[in-house]
Parts: C-alpha cells; sequence; structure tokens
C-alpha cells in the first residue's frame, strides 16, 4: 500500500489529536509512561511519534510508520492509522479495548487507498 505523506502536521487542532491518540496511544506500549499514571517513572516515556508530531517545528516530517487518511475519508476520528501500534499489557493496562474494530479500520484505509492507486 502506498500513501502520499502530506507535508503537514497530521492533526489540524488539539480535539482532533486527542480523539485519535484516545483510540490509538491509550492502548499501545509505544506511549506506556502516558496513557498508565501508576506505573510512570523514568524508564517510562511517550512514544517518539506522538513526540516529533506535537513538538516537530517545521522540519517535522512524517513517520514512515503513520498512514494518512486516504482523500475523502475525513472524521474527528481521523482514519490515520498508526503501523507501531502494539496493544499494551504492562502494569494495568489491558491490550485493545477493540481489536476487531481496529482490524476492520485498517483495512477499510488499505483498501482506500489502494483504490487511488
Amino acid at each position: 500500500m502506498t500513501a502520499m505523506r502530506p507535508p503537514t502536521t497530521p492533526f489540524s487542532n488539539g480535539t482532533e489529536a486527542e480523539a485519535w491518540m484516545s483510540r490509538w496511544c491509550s492502548y499501545c506500549v509505544h506511549d506506556h509512561g502516558l496513557h498508565d499514571d501508576a506505573a510512570q517513572d523514568e524508564t517510562d516515556t511517550m512514544c517518539r511519534l506522538i513526540a516529533d508530531a506535537m513538538l516537530g517545528g517545521p522540519e517535522w516530517r512524517w513517520p514512515e510508520a503513520w498512514t494518512p487518511e486516504p482523500p475523502g475519508m475525513y472524521g474527528l476520528l481521523s482514519y490515520m492509522l498508526c503501523g507501531s501500534f502494539k496493544p499494551c499489557a504492562k502494569d494495568a493496562c489491558t491490550g485493545d479495548p477493540a481489536p476487531t474494530e481496529r482490524a476492520e479500520r485498517v483495512t477499510m484505509v488499505q483498501l482506500a487507498w489502494a483504490a487511488t492507486r
């Protein structure tokens, strides 16, 4: 699947960013230090991809792990995908609460990008 990498940051505002991160980052092992308050210590850090997206600046580039929304697929819960997502099962984390829904969303986005070729 080939997706165009937009030249802009992935989120147009904080609400859009929060909606997307609540669906992906809040259940990902790479962002464990931010979503599991009971486990925060100096070894638990924020996901590097999110840190770059939120704090990036003018040199910021889309991570290869992120697939942007296909043309025409827009919504408050962005259709952007994160290829680095891994369900978190550390400490109080209980993994991915919606694996079927996530798999369906990934398939829908992949099919939409394939149709643009």
